[in-house]
């Protein structure tokens, strides 16, 4: 908790250059060292991955619901052809 008092304390501290000194040092971090390239593999291995398989999986679920929902209208003709 000291930690991020003091933390806050250094950031309170900043001048308006500092912050676009830091927030430019990001930035060049980001852009030119890239630290989260394990990130963006990941990323690039699932976009570029083939996922027909999800079609068909989805196809299959729009089939389970629409059996259901015909299930589901059969058993209420029923209960309200009773309740009559």
């Amino acid at each position: 908790m000291d930690s991020l008092l003091q933390l806050l304390q250094i950031l309170n501290a900043f001048t308006p250059l500092g912050v676009a000194a830091l927030l430019g040092l990001a930035l060049f971090v980001i852009i030119w060292k890239n630290p989260f390239k394990p990130m963006q593999s990941a990323v690039t291995e699932i976009k570029d991955n083939h996922l027909h398989g999800v079609v068909d999986q989805l196809e299959n679920i729009n089939n389970t619901l629409q059996r259901i929902e015909v299930t589901m209208g059969v058993e209420f003709s029923y209960l309200k052809a009773r309740l009559k």
